[in-house]
């Protein structure tokens, strides 16, 4: 059954890993369940939380677009969950979003708008348009990015999903 229709931004950034000053139900724990998106979602400019993912939490669910769009938003550098692993996300579109990313202390970095770790994760009847990439200025560490993650630790799987990266300027990598 359905865990939980998602009616704001908020409730789809709590789905997620973020800072340790943030708390939401993803930080620190695996977050399992069925989502469904309610009705369009705008971001309204808003910026996620820049992401830490340590190999120890992950979305675990499915998000379920249910057909609607989550738009005008900026991903932080580990996107809106984090870490994704044996998770699916099906028939949701995104709208107007970019991706910020900022070196860390390891010096590497892996920017996407979903999440910046994925394993055993499938992407069915997605659609995505970019406006942008965001780095901070000075940095030096290298920077894999990405469009939905950053990087494929293994099996990924993209069903009907289209990227439209036309509005961009700048080097995105479409994984």
């Amino acid at each position: 059954g359905i865990t939980k229709f998602i009616k704001t931004f908020d409730e789809l950034l709590a789905l997620g890993l973020h800072s340790p000053d943030d708390q939401g139900e993803g930080y620190g724990n695996d977050v399992y369940g069925y989502y469904v998106l309610a009705k369009d979602i705008d971001g309204q400019g808003a910026f996620t939380t820049p992401g830490y993912n340590y190999g120890q939490s992950y979305f675990q669910g499915t998000l379920d677009g249910n057909g609607y769009t989550v738009k005008n938003f900026t991903a932080g550098q580990c996107g809106i969950f984090g870490g994704m692993m044996n998770a699916t996300v099906k028939n949701i579109n995104f709208d107007f979003a970019s991706v910020y990313t900022k070196s860390n202390d390891a010096g590497w970095n892996y920017s996407a708008l979903l999440a910046n770790k994925a394993k055993n994760v499938v992407f069915e009847n997605v659609n995505a348009r970019f406006l942008g990439y965001q780095a901070v200025s000075g940095d030096v560490a290298p920077f894999f990015k990405g469009t939905l993650v950053g990087e494929v630790s293994e099996n990924v799987t993209y069903r009907n999903v289209t990227i439209d990266l036309s509005l961009c300027t700048d080097g995105f990598v479409a994984s």
